[in-house]
């Protein structure tokens, strides 16, 4: 079944390379940001000044994995037989929400698009004849191209996001 450990920890290197634990303020106004995670989208872990962004590293990259497996993860994440295509899933939903990498996994699987990752989905997915992970990361370079063409202040971000999406687990070479 699913890895969430080791997915986690290669979907994190996505957001912190070296997986250091600097706490970055990127004039994007998302406010302080370590492992990816945002003071300004997660107020409730309590800003700049809190525990998460000012505790040594390794204490944060432990808590930025419990709070990516509350976030991003359920019980049924742990069921998928593929970790290939968890892995795409898992990143899709750290980078674009969770809703909108689970509605477009649906639409692959011809299952009822609601954002929700639960039974039906789950079963969909195992059952999935093919290479549902290639699949996956073409859908999602799709979606982050047309979020580009139809947001040009996005569009700088167009060649990380294929690059993410193209991205296969594991790399192997550790190259990003």
């Amino acid at each position: 079944m699913a890895d969430f450990d080791s997915i986690c920890e290669w979907a994190l290197k996505f957001e912190d390379s070296t997986l250091s634990g600097k706490v970055e303020v990127l004039n994007d106004g998302a406010g302080a940001t370590r492992f990816g995670i945002a003071s300004h989208e997660h107020p409730e872990l309590g800003g700049p000044a809190s525990h998460f962004y000012a505790c040594p590293a390794a204490e944060a990259l432990g808590l930025a994995k419990g709070y990516y497996r509350a976030w991003y993860w359920n019980s049924f994440m742990d069921q998928v037989a593929d970790d290939g295509v968890a892995s795409v899933l898992f990143d899709f939903s750290v980078n674009s929400g969770q809703s909108r990498a689970v509605k477009v996994l649906q639409g692959l699987l011809n299952v009822q698009q609601d954002g929700d990752f639960g039974y039906h989905t789950l079963q969909a997915v195992n059952a999935y004849p093919g290479s549902l992970a290639a699949q996956l990361r073409a859908a999602r370079a799709a979606w982050v191209a047309q979020v580009a063409q139809d947001h040009p202040n996005d569009a700088p971000y167009l060649k990380g996001w294929l690059r993410r999406a193209a991205a296969v687990f594991p790399n192997g070479n550790g190259v990003f």
